[in-house]
C-alpha cells in the first residue's frame, strides 16, 4: 500500500514530470513507483547510491558525463553523447522512517528532451542482457583460469539472445569487453553494449583508475565483421591468435 500526493499546476506544465511523492511500505515498491512513472514521462532512472535499510538516490539514467569519448575504430561509431549521458540534474531520493519509505524530489529537472528510445532503454535494462554481460564475465574468467586470456590481454564478444518459451531469439543487441580490465576481476558492469551496426549504446561505470581508464576492446571492428548478419557461417574468437 502506498500514499502519493498530487501534481500542482506548476508542475503539470513541465515536458518531464518528477514522480510524485509519497510514502511507501518498501524499498522494492518505492523503486518500481518511481521506475514506473518515469517511463510514462519518456525518461529512465537508475539507482545512484543507496544503503538498502536507510536510504536510495535515484537519478536520471542520463545523468552522468564522459571523461573521454571512446576511440573509434574501422566501422565503429558512437552514439551521439547528448543521447547518453548529458548531466542531467534530476535525481530523488527515498529515505526509510521508522516502517516506512518517504519519497522526496530533490531535483525535478531534466536538461534533455523527452526520449524517443524508451523501448530500447528498456531493452538495455532487460534481463538478456544483464544475463549476457553476466555470462561474459563468467567465461572471461573462466578462460583466464585456463590460461587462453591473460591480464588485460584478449577479449569477449556475445549476441545478446532473448529466450521466449524455450526459443531462443537473437537480439540486436551485442556485449563486448573492455580493453585495459583484468580479466580475473572483471563485472558485469565494466562490459559495453552495441547494436549490430557498431554504435556504442552503453558504457561502462565510471570508477577511479590507477592507470588510464578501460575503453571498447580494439577487436571490436572484428568482432563486428564475425558478427555482421550478412555472414552465412559464425566463427568465435577470443582475441588471441
Amino acid at each position: 500500500m502506498m500514499e502519493v500526493q498530487d501534481h500542482n499546476e506548476h508542475d503539470e506544465e513541465k515536458k518531464m514530470l518528477p514522480p510524485p511523492v509519497g510514502t511507501f511500505q518498501t524499498r522494492e515498491e518505492l523503486l518500481k513507483h518511481v521506475h514506473d512513472f518515469a517511463q510514462t514521462q519518456g525518461y529512465m532512472v537508475s539507482i545512484k547510491d543507496s544503503s538498502k535499510d536507510r536510504y536510495v538516490t535515484i537519478a536520471c539514467d542520463i545523468g552522468g558525463v564522459y571523461r573521454k569519448r571512446l576511440e573509434n575504430g574501422e566501422n565503429m561509431r558512437q552514439r551521439k553523447t547528448a543521447s547518453r549521458l548529458t548531466n542531467c540534474p534530476f535525481e530523488v531520493v527515498g529515505k526509510k522512517d521508522d516502517d516506512l519509505w518517504m519519497l522526496t524530489i530533490k531535483n525535478g529537472e531534466h536538461n534533455h528532451e523527452p526520449s524517443k528510445d524508451v523501448h530500447l532503454e528498456l531493452e538495455l535494462e532487460s534481463k538478456a542482457v544483464s544475463d549476457t554481460k553476466a555470462l561474459a564475465v563468467e567465461l572471461c574468467r573462466h578462460f583466464y583460469s585456463l590460461g587462453w586470456l591473460s591480464g588485460t590481454g584478449g577479449s569477449f564478444t556475445l549476441r545478446v539472445h532473448h529466450h521466449h518459451d524455450a526459443v531462443s531469439t537473437p537480439s540486436h543487441l551485442i556485449v563486448m569487453s573492455p580493453s585495459g580490465v583484468q580479466k580475473e576481476r572483471m563485472v558485469p558492469e565494466d562490459m559495453y553494449v552495441l547494436s549490430s551496426d557498431g554504435i556504442v549504446l552503453t558504457t561502462p561505470v565510471l570508477k577511479s583508475y590507477t592507470h588510464a581508464a578501460p575503453k571498447c576492446t580494439d577487436c571490436a571492428p572484428l568482432f563486428m565483421k564475425i558478427l555482421s548478419p550478412v555472414k552465412k557461417f559464425y566463427q568465435p574468437y577470443s582475441g588471441r591468435f
